[in-house]
């Protein structure tokens, strides 16, 4: 899609389709007026100077922020110094409910052990080897697609993130959840819909024995978690006791090893959960917001709709299946 725009001399000329976004602040926000802009939308505390320098000093209630862009200063916060580098209270706040021990959250040493039982997973052979299994994953939504009349409407981001659990189910957790997909999602849209809101009282930095509403709302989410977590381990355990060859090599056999001490490396109980509930929660949402805005983006612009279709059909090798006719939307208001 191109947006026709006017020049001061009155001539009109074509530019590229941009997307929405919000218009960044002229200048950084004072704290009240961040408190009021995060609680309806973090993105919209975002100023100018954050788009324009490499390295951005502001000030929050509860300490000293740098927003940091240069890439050799990343590297060096996040790789050559790291250890000098923690995650600051705030941002452990969010994480805290369910994912307070994973590797999202974990640090130093922690981390370290962590990483070294997780890192085989996302060797680029392991992930390689996923391919087929995420293609079929890609093949149930079509399913639907292509059964539907002209015009029907379709929930884009519920699709993906069905996309996106199900790709969990093939590759990472391999014997599937013990609940409904749909229950699953819907519950997890409640948990970051829930949790991803930033509480003033974090901002202001009042003490944690002091209630977060959103904590409240979200517990029987937590314990739906966990009760389904529960149950996958107890599928898995009783898989590798008496099929011990016939179990799936994934991310969960591989956890539950280390947590067993057949690996080299040993992890508890809790960081295990914590991991489960991190892969099925941090990297589910992530992946199908990411396809939501792709989806989004491609039906607002012909020029790279076009460029995706092209290279559906190049890539469309003999011995694979005949090409998928691409299912566009529009924006419903």
């Amino acid at each position: 899609m191109l947006e026709v725009i006017e020049q001061s001399d009155g001539s009109a000329v074509a530019r590229a389709y941009c997307p929405p976004a919000p218009r960044p602040q002229p200048r950084p926000l004072r704290p009240l007026a961040l408190i009021r802009t995060l609680k309806r939308n973090p993105l919209e505390c975002w100023a100018a100077p954050h788009f324009e320098r490499p390295i951005v000093a502001g000030g929050l209630p509860i300490g000293h922020v740098l927003l940091v862009h240069e890439p050799s200063a990343i590297r060096h916060v996040l790789l050559d110094n790291a250890a000098n580098y923690r995650k600051d209270h705030l941002q452990r706040r969010v994480l805290s409910a369910g994912l307070s021990d994973g590797l999202l959250s974990a640090e130093g040493e922690h981390w370290r052990l962590q990483r070294r039982v997780l890192a085989p997973m996302f060797a680029r052979k392991t992930v390689m080897d996923f391919a087929a299994a995420m293609m079929a994953a890609a093949m149930v939504p079509f399913g639907r697609w292509s059964s539907l009349e002209d015009g029907a409407t379709v929930d884009v981001a519920a699709e993906m993130a069905r996309v996106t659990l199900e790709v969990l189910e093939r590759t990472i957790f391999s014997d599937g959840f013990g609940s409904d997909a749909e229950t699953i999602r819907i519950a997890m849209a409640t948990y970051f819909t829930t949790i991803g809101k930033i509480s003033p009282l974090d901002i202001l930095g009042v003490p944690d024995f002091v209630p977060r509403l959103s904590r409240l709302r979200v517990r029987s989410t937590l314990k739906f978690f966990e009760t389904e977590v529960d149950r996958v381990i107890s599928v898995r355990r009783r898989i590798l006791a008496e099929q011990p060859d016939s179990a799936p090599d994934d991310l969960l056999t591989h956890l539950l090893e280390a947590l067993d001490g057949k690996d080299e490396v040993r992890i508890t109980e809790y960081e295990l959960r914590s991991n489960i509930l991190t892969f099925i929660a941090a990297g589910h949402e992530t992946t199908a917001n990411t396809l939501s805005w792709a989806m989004f983006l491609l039906s607002q612009s012909s020029e790279w709709r076009q460029r995706v279709e092209a290279e559906v059909d190049r890539e469309n090798l003999t011995d694979q299946p005949p090409a998928l006719p691409i299912v566009w939307f529009r924006r419903v208001r």
